[in-house]
């Protein structure tokens, strides 16, 4: 909406303008309406005066000759008067211009104690229940000296608000003029700040676009003038500056293509070496690994023969070690022989010794029977001896008691006989078991025998064998320690190549870097040179294209 320099410059003009004439007719207008409101006051406190100085004469109760006389005086004063009245001290009208507002109570009490209280003579607009608004002015009523009462004037403000509506009209007319006055005055001052820019900005418009033969004209000795001046001197100093840059563009564009064309060449021969060496680099570097795998298989070749060395020596020890071991163990075995051989005799003559205790022990088991039917036959004799002494009475008691100690013994020897032929039954059992047992052992005995007697045709093997294969591994042990002295030196040999080769390829791989590094500096010339090239070309373009002449 402001898009111009102009229009606000208008606008703000025309903005403190109007704040400045609102301000002044709100002041006014506040103004005016303070000045009618204490000409009512002054005015409402006259006619009171006056009518107290009319009821001077009347008491308090004397309330329709009070009537009367507020009815006179209301008819006397002008037609702004829109009641008189008179209330006691319990806010209740007493008398009043108007017949009918006799005896009415008055609104907001509690402005008028002060009336009362202290004598004061107050002043309020308020509404009216008829709707309409009135100043009223309140006096005290003495009697003998002696607040009894307040005198009530109600003047209209139809009036006062008529004077302040006219004056309102008439500031805001003198507003409406000053407004259009100040209007004027402004496009005036705009045009003149305004118009001198808009020539500047079209004439810089012009530079924009490329044209520096723009001249500006400076009219007076003001703010303006000087910044065209100044303007006049910037345009000057841009068009020396142009041509200078465009004789300096030519002289880059010529040093820049022969820069490039130098750099060109420079680039190729710097590419074809560094394409040789890394081909060499590349060649040195195979050979280098190519030594270093032979050297590598080489040392583990030379790992394997001092390990094949290590397990021919200790096969040889351990062929010793087993022809020792097998002679030692052909004579354990030769007294293992004959320990079981005598093992065997030993436990055959168990054998015998165990047949012939079963025999005894069914002995003993015969004896056992034939005590044990003489227990019997004896406890019978004994019974039949009891008897008998009982049949002789008195002199059969000694008899009597001899042939109960019989029957006990009998009784006993039974009892042992058979815990005996126990035992030798368990005897017998464990004697069979024990037998039956030996028996077995014999056997595995003879089994043992016969397997110790393939044993040592083993071991006997075994020593054949290891006479045989010593030599042979003595033999081998020789070979090998001579191929280990000459692998030895192989590794030296194939070191000092390894070294010599690794050497040779780190400096071709150096020199390859250089070049490389070199080839890569070339080529940044080259392309800051076709660079150069262009930007001269770009700058060449662009200055033909700015206007100084």
């Amino acid at each position: 909406m402001l898009n111009s320099f102009k229009k606000k410059i208008l606008a703000g003009f025309l903005l403190v303008t109007l704040l400045c004439v609102v301000s002044l007719t709100t002041v006014s207008l506040l103004e005016a309406r303070k000045i009618a409101t204490n000409q009512m006051k002054k005015d409402g406190i006259a006619i009171s005066n006056m009518v107290r100085k009319s009821l001077g004469k009347n008491k308090i109760t004397d309330t329709k000759e009070m009537s009367t006389i507020l009815k006179e005086i209301k008819k006397e004063l002008k037609e702004d008067m829109v009641y008189l009245s008179v209330c006691d001290t319990n806010y209740k009208v007493i008398a009043h211009n108007d017949d009918n507002m006799i005896n009415t109570g008055i609104e907001n009490k509690e402005q008028f104690e002060n009336i009362l209280k202290e004598g004061k003579t107050i002043g309020l607009i308020f509404k009216r229940t008829t709707g309409d608004k009135v100043y009223n002015v309140s006096t005290p009523f003495y009697e003998d000296g002696k607040v009894v009462g307040i005198i009530n004037v109600g003047i209209s403000l139809e009036g006062v608000n008529k004077l302040i509506k006219k004056g309102l009209i008439e500031t805001l007319g003198i507003a409406l003029v000053i407004l259009v006055i100040s209007f004027i005055i402004a496009i005036l001052i705009a045009r003149n700040i305004s118009k001198p820019i808009e020539s500047m900005v079209t004439k810089v418009n012009r530079v924009s676009a490329g044209d520096f033969t723009v001249e500006f004209h400076a009219k007076g000795d003001d703010e303006i003038s000087k910044l065209m001046s100044s303007l006049n001197k910037t345009m000057e100093v841009i068009r020396n500056l142009i041509g200078k840059i465009k004789d300096e563009v030519i002289t880059i564009d010529g040093v820049s293509q022969n820069l490039s064309s130098s750099s060109e060449e420079n680039s190729a021969s710097t590419t074809q070496v560094s394409n040789s060496l890394a081909e060499v680099a590349e060649s040195s570097t195979n050979q280098a690994q190519q030594i270093n795998e032979a050297t590598e298989a080489l040392m583990r070749f030379g790992e394997l023969l001092e390990n094949v060395n290590d397990k021919v020596i200790d096969v040889a020890s351990s062929s010793s070690n087993i022809k020792n071991s097998a002679h030692e163990g052909s004579i354990k075995i030769d007294n293992l022989v004959k320990s079981v051989e005598d093992i065997k005799e030993n436990f055959l003559s168990v054998t015998d010794r165990i047949s012939s205790l079963s025999g005894s022990v069914l002995k003993i088991s015969e004896i056992t029977d034939v005590i044990n039917k003489i227990a019997e036959k004896t406890n019978l004799l004994a019974l039949n001896a009891a008897i008998e002494a009982a049949r002789a009475g008195e002199a059969g008691r000694g008899f009597s008691v001899v042939a109960e100690e019989i029957k006990k013994l009998a009784e006993q020897v039974l009892y042992s006989s058979k815990n005996i032929h126990t035992l030798v039954e368990t005897v017998t059992t464990n004697t069979n078991e024990v037998s039956y047992n030996t028996e077995k052992v014999s056997e595995k005995i003879q089994v043992q025998a016969n397997s110790i007697e393939d044993t040592i045709d083993s071991f006997k093997n075994i020593l054949g064998e290891v006479e045989k294969i010593t030599p042979e591994v003595k033999e081998v042990s020789q070979k090998l320690n001579m191929t280990m002295d000459k692998k030895d030196t192989i590794l030296n040999n194939v070191g000092t190549v390894s070294n010599i080769s690794q050497e040779l390829s780190a400096s071709t791989e150096e020199i390859a870097a250089a070049m490389e590094q070199q080839a890569s500096s070339t080529e940044e010339v080259s392309s800051s040179a076709e660079e150069l090239t262009e930007l001269a070309d770009r700058l060449a373009t662009l200055v033909s294209n700015l206007k100084t002449e």
